[in-house]
């Protein structure tokens, strides 16, 4: 079935999934930045993901020197400057591409698919994207910060159907099925894909739209071309 247009989620999806290891690694970085407690900071900055790619932060700078006079300790804006740079150089290191993830790009742009993006993500994201690689194939991603929702609400889909023109029946999603992202997007009447990854190494090993998952499902980015082409 050829689609008006796929939607991709982001982390695990079109890059590699959110690293536990390698993020908990970087959250010690940034706490010797600073000069506070890893475990005392990562509680509170995992508390407050939910500020964070909502747009209750306006920036990575507002949500560290929050947790900071949370804490209790008055940071030199210095280093809060260059805590928000290494959370900068993180994401810029963390939007490259999966394997088979251009080449699908490119294989629905030569089928006049539009490409669409909903992710879940804080504000440092949208400071990046423009260098990704993704940006040239994606004009109008949806990003959870700007819209202040995130997934699975209903809304977030409609305003990406809104942006690319699309009806929602005629539209792909491909996910690795955190957030519930796959059963929101079929709320709204959008076919969703499962993308199958490793969650080892994530926060959210547990995901219902994965434990419970009938519907379709791929292995890799270039199996979408099979589901496709049927």
């Amino acid at each position: 079935m050829k689609p008006q247009a796929v939607f991709f989620d982001l982390f695990g999806t079109l890059i590699s999934h959110f690293s536990k290891a390698k993020h908990e690694h970087f959250m010690s970085e940034i706490c010797s930045v600073l000069s506070v407690p890893l475990i005392d900071f990562s509680i509170l900055w995992v508390k407050t993901f939910q500020d964070r790619v909502t747009g209750k932060f306006k920036s990575i700078d507002d949500n560290i020197e929050s947790i900071c006079d949370e804490l209790g300790y008055e940071i030199a804006e210095e280093n809060i400057s260059q805590a928000t740079e290494l959370h900068l150089n993180f994401t810029k290191e963390a939007l490259q591409p999966k394997d088979g993830a251009i080449e699908t790009l490119d294989y629905l742009k030569s089928l006049r698919i539009k490409i669409g993006l909903i992710s879940d993500c804080a504000p440092d994201v949208l400071k990046v994207w423009q260098e990704s690689a993704f940006s040239k194939y994606i004009i109008d991603p949806v990003f959870s910060f700007d819209v202040g929702i995130k997934k699975p609400n209903s809304k977030i889909y409609k305003i990406a159907c809104r942006k690319l023109h699309v009806n929602p029946n005629n539209c792909f999603y491909v996910g690795d099925g955190s957030s519930n992202e796959l059963s929101g997007a079929e709320s709204i009447g959008i076919k969703a894909i499962l993308i199958c990854t490793p969650l080892s190494d994530v926060y959210d090993p547990i995901r219902k739209d994965v434990e419970n998952w009938t519907g379709m499902m791929i292995h890799k980015l270039t199996d979408l071309k099979d589901l496709i082409e049927k």
